[in-house]
């Protein structure tokens, strides 16, 4: 499938195509907080999936640039303690074991012991080019 766009004649733009898919992105996060706050995250289990749902205060929990955005899909959490929880392999080909059918309690869990995360995510974005001017 392909979205045509063209430029109006004030505009420096010339027509293009680009294609709707998504484009996904796999990045590198690490979430701290303090001992007495919350994470202020509200995560959602979309079946086989852990999405972000809110993140309510980012200048308080991200580091090096990177946080959390609604909609980031999370693959994998580690914590301080090297407690991990890889949820995208828990999940893989619907094949769960009595532990993996709890994935989703355990990476809750796993975020509220924990004050340090490292976080695998997957970001998904539809990818639509700028205009050079």
């Amino acid at each position: 499938d392909l979205a045509t766009y063209s430029s109006s004649p004030d505009d420096q733009c010339l027509e293009f195509s680009i294609p709707t898919k998504f484009i996904p992105t796999n990045i590198s996060i690490t979430l701290t907080r303090k001992e007495e706050t919350s994470w202020g995250i509200l995560l959602s289990k979309e079946e086989s999936l852990c999405a972000v749902m809110r993140v309510k205060d980012k200048s308080q929990i991200c580091e090096k640039g990177q946080c959390l955005k609604v909609g980031d899909l999370i693959m994998s959490i580690r914590n301080e303690f090297n407690e991990t929880n890889c949820i995208s392999s828990s999940n893989m080909y619907n094949q769960q074991t009595s532990s993996q059918s709890n994935w989703f309690r355990e990476a809750i869990d796993l975020f509220k012991r924990s004050k340090i995360l490292h976080l695998e995510v997957q970001r998904v974005h539809s990818h639509v080019p700028s205009c050079a001017m």
